[in-house]
């Protein structure tokens, strides 16, 4: 199974960081890059938001790097905002971590 894609932007005080496809080892390692270049592009963000409702696959190594944004979120006076899926099309159920 390939790999998922990172997206990175910034909306109003927060990093927003979208993920489609195979959370795996490869693209954790993206997402791990995507985070620290975020932090130094965005550095008065308040918040960091993982929208994971693209995600079709996880692995232990995925898993790992959602934590490690945990631990960076935790930095931010805001902390850290997954999106999943609410069952509601067209709206995210906001996960504080």
């Amino acid at each position: 199974m390939p790999s998922g894609t990172v997206r990175v932007r910034a909306t109003g005080d927060a990093i927003v960081l979208t993920l489609d496809g195979n959370l795996d080892a490869r693209s954790g390692q993206l997402l791990r890059e995507a985070v620290a270049a975020a932090s130094e592009a965005f550095g008065s963000a308040s918040r960091l938001e993982v929208d994971v409702r693209g995600v079709e696959s996880c692995t232990s190594e995925g898993v790992a790097v959602l934590a490690s944004c945990a631990e960076f979120g935790a930095r931010l006076p805001e902390g850290l905002r997954y999106m999943l899926g609410s069952g509601v099309p067209g709206q995210a159920a906001p996960a504080e971590a």
